[in-house]
């Protein structure tokens, strides 16, 4: 769960220094657009993880995945299915667009980086708002004290996830195998 639930959920319970190190560690909101096209209609090989965005770059976008590559079993066979990530803390107002002009946006960003001029046959629009965790210098000695507060004042909980240890499925599976085999039965 994003760190500012687990605050709110704690209420008076949650030591000082895990709500300096959620405080500090800002988050940006991230809309994930997804169109699936018919495979001949796309030309572009969109083989691999897919494009990632520079940050020095003003692409519009912070990536576009090749979900059909990545996760071949989530895409109906015949089709590609191309993932626009939008947001972050250069586009901060990303989620005040509606779907269609969410789906515009994406599609125009596509279009341009992969040269794809055809609609998608359909269409996804997912808003996680707060969804791209934002570390600042010191975050993990903050992450630390946090996390020996939260030891010393709630035994037994732990902290995990992407506002602590790191954004994706790899740091997650990471920390993850470190929190399993630390954890202790009682």
């Amino acid at each position: 769960m994003p760190a500012p639930v687990l605050v709110a959920m704690l209420g008076d319970l949650a030591p000082p220094e895990l709500l300096d190190c959620v405080e500090q560690t800002g988050a940006a909101d991230l809309v994930v657009v997804a169109g699936a096209w018919p495979n001949e209609q796309i030309h572009h090989s969109c083989q691999g993880f897919g494009v990632l965005t520079p940050s020095n770059e003003e692409a519009g976008f912070l990536n576009i995945q090749f979900a059909h590559s990545i996760f071949p079993e989530h895409v109906p066979p015949g089709f590609k299915m191309l993932k626009a990530m939008l947001g972050g803390a250069a586009n901060p107002q990303v989620c005040e667009l509606n779907d269609q002009q969410l789906t515009e946006l994406a599609f125009s960003k596509i279009s341009k980086a992969l040269g794809i001029n055809t609609a998608p046959e359909r269409t996804w629009v997912h808003r996680i708002p707060n969804g791209v965790p934002q570390y600042l210098v010191g975050h993990m000695n903050r992450v630390d004290a946090a996390q020996t507060a939260v030891s010393r004042q709630l035994p037994g909980l732990h902290l995990a996830g992407e506002s602590f240890f790191g954004i994706g499925l790899n740091p997650a599976l990471r920390h993850s195998l470190v929190l399993g085999s630390s954890v202790r039965v009682v």
